[in-house]
C-alpha cells in the first residue's frame, strides 16, 4: 500500500514540477543575481568609477608614469576584490530554488508527505486527498519571489549608486561612449609589454560649421581627410622614446610637442591649408594623415533696389547676404557726400565736423542665415543730412571674423513737412545744426515768419510755445550756444516742426506703430498666446486712439477737407484687426507682417485735416488766450506764495522765464486786436497794456503788483470775449434777415411762407429746417447737463469758465 501511495504522490508531484519549470529557473536566477550582488559590489563598483575616470580622458590629465600606476591598481584591486567574493560561495542547486519558490506555507513540500497512520480509513483517505488537492491548487498558483538587491547594510554610503551615475553619464555624453580611451588605457605599454608610443588625435571643426569632431584614430590610412579652414587638432602621445617629433604642413606656423616621454606630450594645430600630417618616433613612422582644407569664403552683401522711403519718412533699403556658413552680424554706415550738397543758403558755411551714422542691419530671428533677403527700415527724420546726398555703406560679417561690404549713393529721406510754418522750423533747426555761422541768420528769420499769429491760424497756446522757444534761443546767443544748449534747442524746434505738421497725430501715431512693431516680434519669437492677445489688445486700442484724433482733426477742418475716414473704412478695420488676431494665433508671420504692413499703409493715408479752419476763429482765439492768461497768473500766485511760506528769496530765471511767457502772449494779443472792431478792440488793447505792466513788474521782481495786473488782463479779455459775442450774434442776424426791427419782404425773393425763392422762382427748401420734437428735447439735455457741470466745484477752472462762456451765450 505503502509503495501504491508513493507512485502516486511521485506521479503527481512530476507533473506539478514539469509545470512549475520556467518558474523554477527564475528563483534560480533571483539566487544566483542575489550571490552576484552582495559578494562582488565591491567589485563592480570600483570598475564602473575606472570606466567614468578613463572614459572621460582622466588619464590624460596625469603623468604616463602615474597612468600606469593607476591601471595597474585597478587590475590588482579587480583581483582581489574577486577572490573575496568568490571565497565562501554557495552555489544555488535546485533543491534551493525549489524551496525559495515553496515559500512559508509549502505546498510542494506537502505533496510529498505521506500518512503516519489511518490509511485504511475511509474518512481518513478522503480528508487526506482533499488536502493534498488543496496542496496541489496552491502548488499550481505559485510565483517566484522577486531578488532582494538591498545593499544598504553593505554599502552605507552609497557607492554603488554613486559609480552607477557615473558610468551611465561617462556612456552617454563621454567621446565615443568611453570605449576608445578604455581601449587606450588597457594597452599601455607597461600592461601590453612593449615600449612604443601611443597616439590620441582629434580634429575639432569650428562650432559655426556644423561639422562633428573627427577623431583621427579611426581615419584608414590613406583616406583624404576633409576639414574646414580653422579646425583645431589636438594630439596626445604617450611614452615612446626621446625623439618624438610632429611634422605637419598644415599650419602657418612650425608645431611642436610639449612635454617627454615621462609626461604625455601634447600639441594643438590650427589648420590653415591642405598639406600632410605625421609623427615620428625616432625614424619609425607612428601615423601619417593627409588633409584637403575647405575655404571659408567672405560674405556677399547687394543692394538690390535704389533707396527709398516709407510713407511715414522711415529710410527703405533691400539688400541681399549671403555666406558660406552664415551671417551673424551687419551695419549700415550713412556718410555725407559732401560734393554733391547744393551749398546755398543755411548750407553755405562750412559744416561742423561728425561721424558717420551707424545701424544694425535686420537679420532673420531663426533659421539659415547664409542666404537673406530683408529690408533695412530707419527713421532717420530728425538727423541734419536729410534730403542731402549721402554715401550708404552695408558691410555684413560671419563667424569667422570675415568682411562683406557694398556702397550705394542717394538722397537721405526723412519726415516730409507739407505745413508752410512746420517746413520753416525743419530748415532753420537743420541750419543750426550745420554750423554756428548760421545763428543769428536763424533767429531772424523765425522772428520774421512769427511776427503775426494769425497769418498762420496758430493757437494762443501754440503761439506761446514758439515765442517762448525763439526767446530762449535768443539768450542763448547772448553768451554763445554750448554744445548741450544747442542740443537742447534743436530738439525743441523739432517737436515745434512735428506739432505744427501733425497736431495730435504725432504722439497717437508713434503709439501705433510701436504697437505694431511689438506685435510683428511677438509673433516671429512664437511667443505665447496669452501675450499676443495683450498686444493685440494694445494695437486695438491704439488704432482707435489714432482714428479719434484723424476723426477730431477732420471735424475741425470739415468746411475745407473732405475726410477719407467713411463707416465702410472702418468696418474694413475692423475685419483686418480679426484676421490678424487669427494670423497671430496661427504664428503665420509672414502673412501678418503683410496685413500689418496694408493696415499702416491705409491708416497713413488717410486724409489728415489742412492746419486753419475753425481754430483761426477770432473767439476762440480770445479764449486761448485767456485760457493761457489764467495759467500765468495760477504761476505767479504759486511763486508769490511759495516766496511769502519759505522766507527765502525770488528766484530771478523763474521770473524772467514767466516775463517772458507774458510778452509773448501780450504780442500774440496785439495781433488779434489788429483784426478786431473798435469795441472789442479797446477791451481787448486794454488787456494787452496790463499784460505789458505785468510783464515789467514781473521782470522787476514785484510779484504782487504783476497779479494785480494780470487780474485786471483778465477781466479786460472777458470783457473783448462778451463784445466780441455780441458782434457776432448780431452779424448772424443781419444775414439770416432777422435783425430786430426787420420786416420779412415775402415778395422781394421769399414765398409767402418766409422761404428763399431759388432760381426761376422756385423755393429752396434745402435751406429749410424744422428741429423735430426728440431734437428740441436733446437741446434741453444738454443745457441741463452744462448748468451741472458749471456747478461742480471739483473741475478745473478753465474748464468751469469754458461752460460759463457757453451758458452766458445760449
Amino acid at each position: 500500500m505503502n509503495q501504491l501511495w508513493a507512485g502516486y504522490v511521485d506521479n503527481r508531484y512530476g507533473r506539478i514540477m514539469r509545470a512549475l519549470r520556467f518558474r523554477l529557473a527564475l528563483s534560480r536566477g533571483a539566487l544566483w543575481l542575489e550571490i552576484l550582488v552582495r559578494r562582488f559590489w565591491q567589485l563592480w563598483t570600483l570598475l564602473l568609477f575606472s570606466y567614468a575616470f578613463v572614459a572621460f580622458e582622466g588619464l590624460a590629465l596625469v603623468s604616463s608614469n602615474v597612468a600606469r600606476g593607476l591601471v595597474l591598481a585597478v587590475l590588482l584591486g579587480s583581483i582581489g576584490l574577486l577572490g573575496f567574493g568568490l571565497r565562501g560561495l554557495k552555489i544555488p542547486y535546485r533543491d534551493d530554488a525549489v524551496d525559495r519558490l515553496d515559500g512559508v506555507e509549502a505546498p510542494l513540500a506537502s505533496l510529498r508527505d505521506q500518512p503516519a497512520t489511518g490509511w485504511d480509513a475511509v474518512l481518513t483517505r478522503a480528508l487526506w486527498d482533499k488536502h493534498q488537492a488543496q496542496m496541489a491548487a496552491r502548488a499550481v498558483e505559485l510565483k517566484p519571489a522577486p531578488p532582494d538587491l538591498r545593499l544598504a547594510s553593505f554599502d552605507r554610503y552609497g557607492l554603488r549608486l554613486m559609480a552607477l551615475v557615473c558610468a551611465t553619464v561617462a556612456a552617454f555624453f563621454a567621446p565615443s561612449g568611453g570605449f576608445t580611451s578604455v581601449k587606450n588605457a588597457v594597452s599601455l605599454p607597461v600592461l601590453a609589454g612593449s615600449p612604443g608610443a601611443g597616439i590620441e588625435a582629434w580634429a575639432t571643426p569650428p562650432s559655426y560649421t556644423g561639422r562633428p569632431q573627427v577623431y583621427l584614430g579611426e581615419v584608414a590610412d590613406g583616406v583624404l581627410l576633409d576639414l574646414p579652414v580653422g579646425t583645431q587638432i589636438v594630439m596626445q602621445v604617450y611614452g615612446g622614446s626621446d625623439n618624438v617629433t610632429l611634422i605637419e604642413s598644415i599650419s602657418e606656423t612650425e608645431t611642436a610637442f610639449s612635454g617627454d616621454k615621462t609626461t604625455v606630450r601634447n600639441a594643438t594645430i590650427t589648420v590653415k591649408q591642405s598639406g600632410d600630417l605625421q609623427v615620428l618616433d625616432d625614424d619609425a613612422v607612428l601615423d601619417t594623415w593627409r588633409i584637403i582644407v575647405t575655404k571659408d569664403n567672405p560674405p556677399n552683401v547687394f543692394v538690390t533696389e535704389e533707396i527709398g522711403q516709407t510713407t511715414a519718412g522711415a529710410l527703405q533699403l533691400q539688400f541681399n547676404a549671403s555666406d558660406d556658413y552664415g551671417i551673424v552680424a551687419g551695419s549700415a554706415r550713412i556718410s555725407l557726400d559732401l560734393e554733391h550738397v547744393d551749398r546755398r543758403f543755411g548750407l553755405t558755411p562750412e559744416p561742423v565736423a561728425r561721424d558717420p551714422l551707424f545701424t544694425t542691419l535686420p537679420l532673420p530671428f531663426r533659421g539659415a542665415t547664409d542666404d537673406i533677403s530683408e529690408v533695412l527700415v530707419e527713421d532717420f527724420s530728425k538727423d541734419l543730412w536729410v534730403g542731402m546726398p549721402v554715401t550708404i555703406t552695408l558691410s555684413v560679417r560671419d563667424a569667422a571674423g570675415q568682411i562683406g561690404e557694398v556702397q550705394t549713393s542717394g538722397t537721405l529721406p526723412g519726415k516730409r513737412f507739407y505745413v508752410p510754418l512746420a517746413a520753416s522750423f525743419a530748415e532753420q533747426r537743420r541750419d543750426l545744426l550745420w554750423s554756428p555761422e548760421n545763428d543769428k541768420h536763424v533767429l531772424q528769420v523765425l522772428k520774421a515768419v512769427t511776427n503775426l499769429p494769425t497769418d498762420f491760424a496758430l493757437s494762443s497756446g501754440s503761439y506761446l510755445k514758439i515765442r517762448s522757444a525763439i526767446r530762449r534761443f535768443e539768450r542763448m546767443l547772448q553768451d554763445g550756444v554750448s554744445k548741450d544748449e544747442r542740443a537742447e534747442i534743436t530738439d525743441t524746434f523739432w517737436d515745434i516742426a512735428v506739432f505744427l505738421e501733425d497736431g495730435d497725430l504725432g504722439d497717437a501715431r508713434e503709439r501705433l506703430l510701436r504697437a505694431q512693431e511689438k506685435l510683428l516680434q511677438a509673433i516671429e519669437q512664437q511667443a505665447e498666446q496669452e501675450e499676443i492677445a495683450n498686444l493685440m489688445k494694445e494695437l486695438r486700442e491704439a488704432t482707435d486712439e489714432y482714428l479719434e484724433m484723424l476723426a477730431a482733426e477732420a471735424e475741425r477742418n470739415r468746411d475745407t477737407v473732405e475726410t477719407s475716414q467713411q463707416p465702410g473704412g472702418n468696418d474694413q478695420l475692423r475685419r483686418m484687426m480679426d484676421e490678424l488676431q487669427r494670423l497671430a494665433e496661427n504664428g503665420e508671420s509672414e502673412a501678418a507682417r503683410q496685413l500689418l504692413e496694408e493696415m499702416r499703409q491705409m491708416l497713413e493715408n488717410a486724409q489728415i485735416a489742412e492746419q486753419g479752419g475753425g481754430s483761426s476763429e477770432q473767439l476762440d482765439q480770445m479764449q486761448d488766450a485767456l485760457g493761457q492768461q489764467q495759467t500765468l497768473s495760477d504761476q505767479t500766485f504759486q511763486q508769490l506764495q511759495d516766496l511769502l511760506e519759505n522766507g527765502g528769496e525770488a528766484s530771478p530765471e523763474l521770473e524772467q522765464s514767466l516775463a517772458d511767457q507774458q510778452e509773448a502772449l501780450r504780442e500774440f494779443l496785439e495781433g488779434l486786436q489788429a483784426q478786431q472792431s473798435d469795441s472789442a478792440g479797446e477791451a481787448t488793447g486794454n488787456a494787452g497794456e496790463n499784460m505789458g505792466s505785468a510783464r515789467d513788474f514781473l521782470g522787476g521782481g514785484d510779484l504782487g503788483q504783476a497779479l494785480n495786473e494780470q487780474a485786471d488782463a483778465i477781466e479786460n479779455l472777458r470783457e473783448a470775449i462778451r463784445r466780441l459775442g455780441e458782434e457776432m450774434q448780431q452779424a448772424s442776424q443781419v444775414r439770416n434777415g432777422l435783425q430786430e426791427g426787420e420786416t420779412q419782404d415775402t415778395t422781394a425773393g421769399d414765398d409767402p411762407l418766409g422761404r428763399p425763392l431759388g432760381r426761376m422762382g422756385t423755393t429752396e427748401s434745402g435751406d429749410t429746417y424744422v428741429p423735430d420734437q426728440n431734437t428740441s428735447e436733446r437741446a434741453r439735455e444738454l443745457l441741463d447737463e452744462i448748468r451741472r457741470r458749471s456747478g461742480d466745484i471739483d473741475r478745473p477752472d478753465a474748464e468751469i469758465e469754458y461752460l460759463k462762456r457757453l451758458l452766458d451765450r445760449f
